[in-house]
């Protein structure tokens, strides 16, 4: 199946924050190699929020675990 260029029509940067992060949680994955495949097609201000939003919650999380 080729891979769009286009992200899924109706699909939201926070809808798309959430299924990396899910997947990130699953699998393990690393979210920068996650990233490459996944905001391809978004523009550069929706990329950028996903990527914040991804980052912010691994970050607050570890803060959190420890705690």
């Amino acid at each position: 199946m080729p891979v769009s260029s286009q992200p899924p029509r109706g699909t939201s940067s926070r809808q798309t924050a959430w299924r990396i992060l899910l997947e990130q949680e699953s699998s393990g994955a690393f979210l920068k190699d996650m990233f490459a495949s996944r905001l391809r097609g978004f523009s550069r201000e929706d990329a950028d929020l996903i990527r914040n939003i991804c980052l912010g919650i691994i970050r607050w999380k570890r803060l959190i675990d420890y705690n």
